[in-house]
């Protein structure tokens, strides 16, 4: 990540050297989203190229990062090079345009709800999807913390089902929380991925309580 007064000194020096120049047009409209008809027969090619549109944009990497079914679809529909600026570090919509989330007195890429919908191929009306929602699945019981070849025999199931432009593919969430069920730790606000990274930190013997550190 990128301590913030490093971003400032970039904006303040792309102000100064290169006033002309504007952001990218996306980075002021990534909070819109109209959403896509999920009964057209082209619904599939609309999703692949609006997901695709989507994840050549610098701050993509950050879907790598965020595990799960994101990542999963990144690296589906993203361009070969975008595993290389995951491991690199904010992109230049957070080093230049100073365009990001800030933790810990830390820059880091975001993505917005628009940009998940994009993601996961949200209809128009907000209910139903192509791909389930990034909570509902964090919090499925079948959500391990890392992608297993169940996982990803599902993915590869369900893409098959999309690729052929079955409508009846999409889901609502209710149906997809449905399919993934809630385990009991992520209803009471634990996902998979906080789960398997905390029986690894113990594991390694490191505490994970901190009423018990």
């Amino acid at each position: 990540m990128t301590p913030i007064p490093a971003v400032r000194t970039s904006l303040a020096h792309i102000a100064r050297v290169y006033p002309h120049i504007t952001p990218p047009p996306y980075l002021d409209t990534r909070t819109q989203y109209s959403g896509m008809n999920l009964k057209a027969t082209d619904y599939w090619h609309q999703y692949q190229r609006r997901v695709r549109e989507l994840l050549q944009r610098p701050y993509a990497r950050r879907f790598l990062t965020m595990g799960g079914i994101a990542w999963r679809l990144a690296l589906q529909f993203g361009p070969p090079e975008l595993a290389r600026p995951a491991l690199d570090g904010p992109s230049s919509d957070v080093t230049v345009w100073g365009r990001g989330d800030i933790a810990e007195g830390y820059w880091d890429d975001s993505v917005t709800p628009a940009d998940l919908g994009t993601l996961i191929g949200r209809s128009s009306t907000g209910v139903e999807s192509c791909w389930p929602p990034q909570d509902v699945w964090e919090s499925s019981s079948r959500w391990m913390g890392f992608w297993t070849d169940a996982d990803e025999k599902w993915f590869q199931t369900h893409l098959s089902n999309l690729t052929s432009g079955n409508i009846a593919a999409p889901k609502t969430r209710k149906n997809w929380k449905r399919s993934f069920r809630p385990t009991a730790a992520a209803r009471l606000g634990d996902s998979g991925t906080e789960l398997f990274a905390r029986s690894l930190l113990k594991d390694l013997g490191y505490c994970t309580d901190k009423e018990l550190c």
